[in-house]
């Protein structure tokens, strides 16, 4: 902007004002310039004034109209398409969120629909299969129960002419005949028995054992069957006791099955009672109930075990707590016959401390005891008299070793608890060896220790110290671990078996066995000792410290023995750590060593470190445990096994005592 005025213009002075804008003059000075950015849309007038400096303004000033266009996005339409835009957006969104929910549905339909699919196709599944494993409970309580039925009839036929044999109805037998056939007996009636429970067990399965229930008194029923037991707890030295808080007690029971559980409490309770310890029946009552507890001061149960001892079959801690062979059916059966009166049995036990068994019978009412049998309930008398008990074993016996007459004969130790097994071991062997015996695992170790036997037949499951942790304790005892030994067992499992010839053992026999297999097998082990001995007597028990010269070896095996010796302390040095060291994959080196020496890695490995141990013990270098240890073995029964094979001999054999 600028002045028409051409006089003196350096005196000019201006101001301006933009309408719409502004509401003041805002002074210019003399800059005839005015700027004005980002201005809204709209219409504006300029306005400019000028003066010659004496402070008086023309009234003429000369306004300027400026239109400023609105921007494409201030415009009313452009307004309009972004809300347009903004709807169709959120109805966009809309329909594509309600697509996905109406997809996600569909899909949680089709999941559950075959989830559902799943669910009844495993329920009928589920439904076969439970319907399958009744039917084949069922069969087996019916091949049980057939089974047990046909056992009976050839059980009856050696039962009877058995019982007349010993009762001398055929006039009398000599003693030993005699003694033969007692035992015969007793482990018939026993077997009768096992079956009896396997039948009862079968009919309460089935529903087919009824109970002929009557008012019985039970004072009167515990205090004969206790007394019934008398002459076994005074053989056994152990105390019996019966109390009873009331003098009647009348309860709705099945004397006959009311008496097997009791017998097999009792039972449970001497079996596992020492001599000098005590058993208690006590009758007590508790709200309308009586209350029947055994107790005893006998082995106890673990914790651990205790839960399921009432379980068919089981039998806690069978190689330890034993001293009668069991079948894991009487506490089962005792639980099912108790329930199936409406009563309940616990069990409260502490190892090494004795077990309380409490049997719960619900109590009939005076109406209810006259009334349900019309008169008192007759005084008891056992149906059977169980306390014989002729399966009883002995007590613990061990034969005297040192003062035998033919001490100087073959010597074989018969180890188990039972004793008529050792018994009949003994009427086989005696013909032909001198018989001495031990009644468990650690009177037997004992036994061997002092007598040195030529042979040791030895049960499996016995108590205190079992068939197998025997035959560890005579390989790791130098005096004893070239005996040879025999394990009898009633266990058939090829994986029994394993491990009692893994243990140490020369021949397993299962029983029953054929007496004359057994005189064979012990014949031939024996004689086979005998040859080697006398081998060895006549060519010398090689030692290291007369060498054979050695064969050249090749750089494959000086390379190995070599890492296997630098190592050797090492029990976890095996053929993978072996080819790592030699430079080979595992593969090589088998087919390497399968090739120069016809042997395996691990073969080759045991070879080196029996080498060394036998070098070690020639030289005194330690007693040999401590040199089997330092080469490497952290088994001494292995290492003797190892060292039999590789030179023929026991360890002891070259054992050089420092001078």
């Amino acid at each position: 902007y600028t002045s028409p005025s051409f006089v003196s213009p350096a005196h000019l002075r201006f101001r301006y004002r933009l309408d719409g804008l502004h509401s003041d003059w805002i002074e210019a000075g003399t800059r005839r310039t005015a700027f004005f950015t980002n201005l809204p849309p709209g219409r504006y007038t300029f306005r400019v004034a000028v003066t010659r400096g004496d402070g008086t303004w023309t009234e003429a000033e000369a306004p300027l109209p400026i239109l400023v266009e609105p921007r494409a996005h201030e415009t009313g339409w452009f307004r309009v398409l972004l809300a347009l835009a903004l709807v169709l957006t959120v109805a966009g969104l809309w329909s594509w969120r309600a697509r996905l929910l109406r997809e996600r549905a569909r899909e949680l339909e089709r999941i559950v629909w075959e989830r559902t699919a799943e669910l009844e196709h495993e329920k009928e599944i589920t439904a076969r299969q439970a319907s399958a494993l009744a039917e084949l409970d069922r069969a087996k309580g019916r091949f049980f129960a057939n089974i047990s039925h046909e056992f009976r009839t050839p059980l009856t036929l050696i039962l009877g002419p058995l019982r007349d044999f010993v009762e001398g109805r055929h006039g009398p037998l000599p003693e030993p005949v005699r003694v033969q056939h007692e035992m015969m007996l007793r482990n018939s009636q026993r077997l009768l028995r096992l079956i009896n429970q396997v039948l009862d067990l079968a009919r309460l399965e089935s529903g087919g054992l009824t109970l002929h229930a009557a008012p019985l008194d039970l004072v009167e029923f515990a205090r004969a069957t206790a007394r019934s037991f008398t002459p076994l707890a005074e053989r056994r030295g152990i105390a019996l006791a019966f109390h009873s808080d009331a003098g009647r007690l009348v309860a709705s029971v099945d004397a006959e099955q009311m008496e097997k559980v009791l017998l097999n409490l009792l039972s449970n309770a001497f079996k596992f009672t020492e001599p000098g310890g005590w058993v208690e029946v006590t009758l007590r009552t508790e709200g309308g109930s009586a209350v029947l507890e055994v107790r005893d001061s006998g082995i106890g149960v673990a914790p651990a075990q205790l839960p399921r001892i009432f379980n068919r079959f089981y039998q806690a801690d069978s190689s330890v707590t034993r001293r009668h062979e069991g079948s894991g059916i009487g506490l089962s059966l005792v639980k099912e016959l108790v329930e199936l009166h409406g009563g309940t049995i616990t069990a409260q036990s502490r190892q090494g401390e004795g077990s309380t068994f409490a049997v719960h019978l619900p109590l009939l009412t005076v109406g209810q005891a006259s009334s349900g049998a019309g008169a008192a309930p007759a005084p008891w008398m056992p149906i059977e008299a169980p306390l014989r008990l002729r399966d009883e074993p002995a007590s613990p016996v061990v034969a005297d070793v040192g003062d035998a007459e033919d001490a100087d004969r073959t010597t074989v130790l018969v180890v188990d608890d039972n004793a008529d097994v050792r018994g009949y071991a003994r009427s086989v062997l005696e013909a032909s060896f001198r018989v001495i015996e031990a009644a468990d695992g650690e009177e037997g170790l004992e036994c061997a220790r002092e007598a040195l036997p030529d042979l040791v037949l030895a049960d499996v499951m016995m108590p205190r110290l079992d068939g197998i942790g025997l035959v560890r304790a005579l390989r790791q005892d130098p005096a004893t671990d070239c005996i040879p030994v025999i394990l009898l067992t009633a266990r058939a499992e090829p994986g029994h078996e394993v491990e009692g010839l893994g243990a140490g053992a020369e021949d397993y026999l299962t029983k029953p066995f054929d007496s004359a297999v057994l005189a064979a097998r012990v014949a031939n082990l024996i004689a086979s000792r005998r040859r080697l001995r006398e081998r060895f007597r006549q060519e010398g028990v090689p030692t290291p410290a007369a060498p054979t010269p050695a064969p050249t070896r090749s750089d494959l095996e000086e390379r190995l023995r070599a890492a296997v010796e630098a190592h050797l302390t090492e029990p976890d040095f095996n053929p993978e750590a072996l080819a790592a060291a030699a430079g080979l994959s595992y593969k090589q080196l088998y087919r390497r060593l399968d090739a120069e020496l016809n042997a395996t890695p691990s073969q080759f490995i045991r070879t080196v470190r029996v080498e060394r141990a036998a070098e070690l013990l020639g030289e005194g270098a330690g007693s040999i445990t401590e040199v089997a240890y330092s080469v490497g073995f952290n088994s001494l029964s292995h290492f003797n096994r190892c060292f039999r094979e590789r030179f023929g001999t026991a360890p002891s054999d070259s054992l050089r005592t420092p001078t």
